[in-house]
């Protein structure tokens, strides 16, 4: 008898605290992305780099459009890295918001700080 008692008071605890759920603003999310994950470290002094990746964006209407990002990365001084980068689409005449395919972007990424166990790294 006691074991259903447990049971139902957890029971009633599980249901009775759980409250409704928001959901989250789709029309307000960050350009071209729902995040962005930026790494906290520059790259090593005098190092190259070149990132790449793929997108692709499905339309309702119109063609699909494939979305190419290049950046080229140098690590300039320590913990000091510069960056050019660019973006290309297989269809970069139907582009009408910004960035366009072919623009050009600089980056500067400095951390100020090496993480610890109190203290998060600070790009």
């Amino acid at each position: 008898m006691k074991r259903i008692a447990v049971a139902a008071v957890a029971l009633v605890a599980l249901l009775g605290g759980t409250g409704g759920a928001d959901a989250i603003d789709h029309g307000n999310l960050d350009e071209n992305r729902p995040v962005r994950i930026e790494d906290a470290y520059a790259i090593a002094h005098g190092e190259i780099a070149i990132e790449a990746g793929a997108g692709f964006t499905l339309q309702r209407r119109g063609a699909n459009r494939g979305i190419f990002p290049v950046e080229l990365l140098y690590g300039a001084f320590p913990n000091l890295q510069v960056g050019v980068g660019t973006s290309l689409s297989t269809d970069p005449h139907e582009i009408d918001d910004r960035p366009k395919s072919g623009d050009v972007r600089l980056g500067v990424l400095y951390n100020f700080n090496q993480e610890t166990l109190t203290l998060p790294a600070l790009p």
